[in-house]
C-alpha cells in the first residue's frame, strides 16, 4: 500500500547508523545525490509497523527506509509505497531494523559496532562468535570490541571515527593492538 509521508515516524533506536546522537540519522549529501536521478522503478518500499516505543507516542514507525523517506521529501513526494508489518513488537522492530541495516555493504565500523551492541542487548545472541560472523563476517574478539565500542559516549565515538583519538588511526585500527 501507500502512506502519506507526514504519517510516518522515526526513532533513533530503529536506525543503527545513528550511534546515539554522534552521527546523523540520514546522510543528506547521499540523499541529494540520489534525488538527481530519482526513479520510481528503482524505489524499494519503506518498511513500517504500528508501534508504541517506550515513552513515545504510538504510530507508524519506519523499520527500514530512513534514507528513502528523506529522498521522497527531497524530490517533493507526498506519499510512499510501504510494506506494513501488522503484529510487530518494539523489540522485534529493533531487531528487524538492525538486521536490515547490517546487511548493507556500506556500513562503517562504528555503525557495525552500534548494530552489534543492539543485537547483543536484544538477548538473541548468546555467542560472540555468532554475532561477529552475522554482523561483519568477523570473530568473537571483533564482536567483543564492537560491543564495547557501542557503549562509549557519543563524543568519544565521534572523535575516534574522525581519527582524533590516540594515535590518529581510525577506530577499528586501534583496537586489539
Amino acid at each position: 500500500g501507500w502512506v502519506t509521508l507526514n504519517k510516518l515516524l522515526t526513532d533513533p533506536a530503529l536506525q543503527p547508523r545513528d550511534s546515539k546522537g554522534s552521527l546523523q540519522l540520514v546522510d543528506m549529501p547521499r540523499v541529494k545525490q540520489l534525488a538527481k536521478s530519482f526513479d520510481w522503478h528503482k524505489f524499494e518500499p519503506i518498511r513500517i509497523a504500528n508501534l508504541k516505543p517506550p515513552g513515545k507516542p504510538e504510530g507508524l514507525y519506519i523499520i527500514d527506509g530512513h534514507h528513502r523517506l528523506a529522498l521522497l521529501h527531497e524530490v517533493g513526494r507526498e506519499a510512499a509505497p510501504v510494506v506494513f508489518y501488522p503484529d510487530m513488537t518494539w523489540k522485534d522492530a529493533i531487531k528487524a531494523s538492525t538486521a536490515a541495516n547490517v546487511v548493507r555493504k556500506n556500513l562503517e565500523y562504528l555503525e557495525q559496532a552500534e548494530a552489534s551492541g543492539k543485537m547483543w542487548e536484544s538477548g538473541d545472541y548468546k555467542d560472540l562468535a555468532d554475532l561477529g560472523r552475522d554482523v561483519a563476517n568477523k570473530n568473537a574478539e571483533w564482536a567483543e570490541d564492537a560491543i564495547a565500542v557501542s557503549k562509549l559516549p557519543g563524543e568519544v565515538k565521534m572523535r575516534a571515527q574522525e581519527g582524533r583519538l590516540g594515535n590518529g588511526k581510525p577506530l577499528e585500527g586501534v583496537l586489539r593492538q
